[in-house]
Parts: structure tokens; sequence; C-alpha cells
């Protein structure tokens, strides 16, 4: 079962500066990784990391009530002002803090959340004074030399929990999420958790914030169920361009999720795929869906998804000939975009609705 864990990080020794010093020389390969996060090659890494990891976290992640352990969320809740410098490792932490508490409290976020592709919210985060650059040039010291109060990460790879564990060294707050965002239901999770860390303003925001949720997921499901009256839910494959190559998501995923919610069914869940995998052609092929949606988390449009979508075999089913095929940029679809995803599921409902599939469904 995944967990949300909101502890607080006692003083370890008499000197919170020396505790950071020799805690920064044991974190520098951890934090490296937990950076990583946010790479995946460029600055896309956190919402790949949200289509190839969350597999993992299985049916009991999406289980409420096992949100996070005593910490400064009980703290800040107390007395109402909560952490001032939150520094957030990816990209999802970032955009909760932001959509939680503004911009203002953040003073580092992942490089990824100025890119336009991937975050609703570039602008804004483009006002942060520092950047978590990619994996590849973190330096654990400047995370700890930024003297945040509240250090929000998600712990989506071995490094990142190893950092987990490191950091309890400091004297630092953390808030580590472990659930990997793999669904609305975390998402509304872990906006809960982070919003208990950052105080009672920040909660009551929380539930304004899912309750409209709520409403608009509301309305969407009468919609989708009125529209099944008269078809069949179609099966939708969704395509990541995560990496070099484009990647098959899994029935676990966040796209998933979005894909039931608007009125589909996963065209992997249906052939027993239980994770994300490299696309291969024969596997499209053999997939045969209704619909195939392509996820953009590299900022790179068709041109990523060209060479597969114009191989023959692909290229002749009945969803890439017939048209039934939409591209969303991956803060649409994907955790980074926060409470935003309604959005997206609002945008594939109503692709699924469309013309195109009313004359597939009638031929």
């Amino acid at each position: 079962m995944s967990r949300s864990l909101l502890q607080r990080r006692p003083m370890v020794g008499g000197s919170s500066t020396l505790v950071r010093a020799a805690a920064a020389s044991v974190l520098a390969l951890a934090l490296v990784a937990c950076g990583g996060s946010d790479d995946g090659g460029s600055d896309a890494g956190s919402a790949a990391a949200d289509e190839s990891t969350n597999e993992s976290a299985g049916d009991a992640a999406d289980e409420p009530g096992d949100d996070a352990a005593d910490g400064p969320g009980d703290d800040a809740a107390a007395d109402g002002d909560g952490p001032s410098s939150v520094v957030a490792l990816s990209s999802d932490a970032a955009e909760a803090v932001r959509a939680l508490a503004g911009v203002d409290r953040l003073v580092a976020v992942p490089a990824s959340t100025t890119n336009e592709t991937l975050g609703n919210h570039p602008d804004e985060m483009a006002q942060v004074p520092n950047m978590v650059p990619p994996s590849s040039g973190l330096d654990p010291e400047q995370v700890l030399a930024w003297e945040p109060d509240l250090v929000v990460l998600t712990a989506r790879h071995d490094g990142e929990e190893d950092a987990e564990e490191l950091l309890q060294q400091t004297d630092v707050p953390l808030v580590a999420i472990e659930n990997n965002w793999g669904s609305v239901t975390q998402v509304q999770e872990n906006y809960r958790t982070i919003a208990r860390a950052l105080g009672t303003d920040a909660e009551q925001r929380a539930d304004e914030l899912i309750t409209e949720m709520e409403q608009e997921l509301a309305e969407i499901a009468a919609e989708v169920e009125q529209a099944g009256e008269s078809a069949d839910a179609p099966t939708v494959l969704v395509l990541t361009n995560q990496a070099e190559n484009p990647f098959i998501a899994g029935p676990e995923s966040m796209t998933a999720d979005v894909v039931r919610r608007a009125g589909g069914i996963p065209a992997v869940e249906e052939a027993g795929i239980r994770g994300t995998m490299p696309a291969d052609p024969e596997q499209i092929v053999s997939l045969a869906p209704d619909a195939i949606l392509l996820v953009d988390v590299m900022g790179k449009g068709e041109e990523s998804f060209g060479s597969l979508l114009g191989n023959d075999a692909v290229a002749g089913l009945p969803a890439v000939a017939g048209g039934r095929v939409l591209m969303l940029p991956s803060r649409s679809v994907l955790a980074a975009g926060g409470v935003d995803v309604v959005d997206g599921i609002r945008e594939v409902a109503e692709w699924l609705r469309s013309d195109a599939f009313a004359e597939a469904s009638a031929q």
C-alpha cells in the first residue's frame, strides 16, 4: 500500500550547520537521483516517471486514509502560517504547493515546471528564485544552502527514498509522497497531505480545490453515462514520448485513469498488460485500439510519434486511418498538471464523443 510520510525531522547533534554539512556529503548521490525525477533525458522526467513507475503502486494506492504520520503538518496547522521557504524536488509537488499556498512560498522548484509542455503555470514558476536542475547538475549542498523550512519530494525512485532517509539526519522538515500520483484520487490525497504541512489556509484551499474537482468530475461522469447509452465505450491506447522512443502507458498510470473517467477503456487493460512498456508496432496492431491518445511529454509534438504511426501496419489500423488520434501536452493528463487534470479529462471525454467515434460506432 502506498503511504505519504509527513514527519518533523529532529535536530541531530548540537549544531544545525554541522548537521547540514555532514548530511550534504552523504546526500550527494541520493539527491542526484531525486533531481532526476524531473529529467528523463530533458526536463520531462517527473511526468515520465508518473507513467513508467506507478504500476508498482497497485490498486491499493488509491485507498484513502493512509496519508501521513504526525509531523510538520500538525505544527503548521496549529500556528496557521506554516513554512515560508519550501523546496519542491518534483514537479507534481511543486504544482501542489503553488496551488495551495502560492508561488511566493517556494524557494526552489524543478526546472521542468517552467516548461509550457509540462506545466500549467510556467510563468509563475519562473518567478521562483531557484531551479532544481536535471539529475546531472543537481548539487545537494545547494539544496540545503537554500535553507528550506520544508522539503517536499516524491519518492518514485530508489534515490528519492534514500534522500528521504538521509534528510532525517538534518533538521529540515520533510514531506515524502510515495504513492506516485497515479490517479485523480491520489492527487487529491497528496494535496491534502501537503496542505497539512503548509498550514490552515492551505488546508482550506485544498478543500475548495477538491470540491471543485469533484463537481466537475460528476458533470463529466453524467455526460459519459448518457453517451454510453447509445454507444459502447471505445478502447484507447495511450502512447507517451517520455524517452527517445514512444512508450505504451500501463493500466495503473494517471493517463489510464483519465481514459476511464472520460468514458474509454484502456486498451492495455483489455489485453492484460500490467505495466508501461516500449511501444512496438506489432504490439500496437495486436491491441487494435479504437483510438490512440498521444501524450507529449518532451515537447516535440507529432514528429516524435511519426515513425511509429507511419509504420504501414499501424497506419492501417482503423483508429489511425480514421483519424481517431489525439495528441495532448503532458500537463493536461499527467499529475504535474495538478487539479487541472480535470480539464484534460473533459477534453478526452469530448473527443471520445466526437463525430469520428459516432461514425465508427454506426459502421
